[in-house]
């Protein structure tokens, strides 16, 4: 996973709201920073219909937006505060993540630049008339088996038309990534490097922006895909060692399923699909509405032990456990963890210290779970506050292990299913 926002809480909650309803701005940042959005909003449209020109109402407001996945609606408050302070570095990183989303890429390459983000920029440019993410018109569905589910599920994959790779199935990832050894083997193309924060433990690495020609799935053809690269060579699951992980920006483009339970991939055209067309097919659905932050950081309502409700960010790929959280919420809900029990776990970032943690329960959304396993020590500890909201823990592999995970971008709702 790769976070660039940092900058993103510094910019929204010091932009000068020029005395105008100062009480009314403090409680909806408030509600925003408890992950309480539509009813942040409320506030910064009221603030709106008093002073049409509030800089930081407009700012939020598309930011919302963006959160719950609205683009044409995002991107109109954000052209309009940019009239405003045409500069600003926030306004830019949002437009950069609103015109990806939209796959407009020759549109956000220049707001990715302003932001010096110089690889992401090319890789956005290499795409001039040409269609991400491009698939055949009579595309309806594709069923791919896991190879193995535990400790997380793996797939084969084909990349460019010949080359055979292992990719795990991880929403903490964001575009499709290959491991470097592999993306020159399959002689994809290269933008560039940035460092990329937001890995297990707190870790850095280097994340290189690439585009491949194909991926192949079953019988379904991907061509034109942005990618990731990054090291990957010590990872090996069950016994395979792993080429990349199929993140959320590739699940984005489809209306995904991740059947735990009959270990099976399902990524469903969705032009074609709804929301509601799985729902009636499931077997006690539970239905949990989410947002998402950058370009793959999904956030959903929980508790953990019976707590008061939290923000999780909800990362399928915390091999074989259910939990991490950062230090904050240990405090706050009294989690403990083994101290004695120190072991070296292995993230994106490379090596960490982490600790078990038994739990009793995790609830996200009306799904309950119990006797569930967690680690301390491997929660991304950058992403706690980047996004001007808390981030309360990492919910991910044992919850779902059960369900069928139906994740759907155009509702922005999680459909579980037993």
């Amino acid at each position: 996973m790769k976070i660039y926002s940092k900058f993103v809480v510094m910019s929204l909650f010091s932009i000068c709201c020029f005395c105008v309803k100062a009480q009314s701005i403090k409680i909806a940042n408030n509600l925003f920073k408890n992950g309480d959005f539509y009813e942040a909003q409320e506030i910064y449209s009221d603030i709106l219909d008093k002073d049409t020109n509030n800089l930081k109402s407009l700012i939020f407001m598309g930011y919302i937006s963006l959160l719950t996945n609205r683009l044409e609606e995002s991107e109109k408050w954000f052209n309009k505060a940019k009239k405003i302070k045409p500069k600003l570095s926030v306004i830019n990183y949002f437009l950069a993540e609103n015109y990806y989303r939209q796959k407009k890429f020759e549109l956000a390459a220049p707001y990715y630049l302003a932001i010096r983000r110089k690889a992401m920029a090319k890789k956005m440019e290499s795409f001039s008339n040409i269609e991400p993410y491009k698939m055949r018109i009579d595309f309806d569905a594709i069923r791919i088996r896991f190879i193995i589910t535990d400790p997380l599920p793996i797939v084969e994959v084909i990349i460019n038309s010949e080359y055979k790779g292992y990719f795990i199935i991880d929403t903490g990832g964001g575009e499709l990534i290959l491991s470097d050894d592999f993306a020159k083997k399959t002689k994809a193309e290269f933008f560039g490097i940035e460092k990329s924060c937001g890995f297990g433990g707190g870790k850095k690495a280097p994340l290189g922006h690439g585009k491949i020609s194909t991926i192949t799935l079953g019988n379904l053809i991907v061509e034109n895909v942005p990618i990731n690269t990054l090291n990957l060579n010590q990872l090996e699951l069950g016994g395979y060692k792993i080429d990349g992980i199929i993140g959320t920006v590739f699940l984005y483009q489809f209306l995904s399923t991740i059947d735990y339970k009959n270990g099976l991939l399902i990524l469903r055209n969705k032009a074609k699909y709804r929301f509601n067309d799985i729902l009636v097919n499931c077997s006690s659905p539970k239905i949990i509405p989410f947002t998402m932050a950058d370009d793959h950081f999904m956030m959903a309502k929980g508790t953990i032990n019976n707590s008061d409700t939290m923000l999780f960010f909800v990362d399928t790929g915390l091999a074989g456990n259910a939990f991490t959280c950062p230090k904050s919420t240990i405090r706050k809900t009294g989690l403990i963890y083994q101290k004695d029990r120190r072991t070296k776990s292995l993230g994106g970032g490379g090596h960490f210290n982490s600790y078990p943690m038994e739990i009793e329960n995790i609830c996200l959304g009306d799904v309950c779970v119990n006797k569930l396993h967690g680690v301390y020590g491997a929660f991304p500890v950058q992403i706690e506050k980047s996004f001007g909201f808390n981030v309360n823990g990492l919910i991910s592999h044992e919850f779902f292990r059960n369900y069928s995970l139906t994740i759907d971008f155009v509702e922005m709702k999680y459909l579980l299913s037993e």
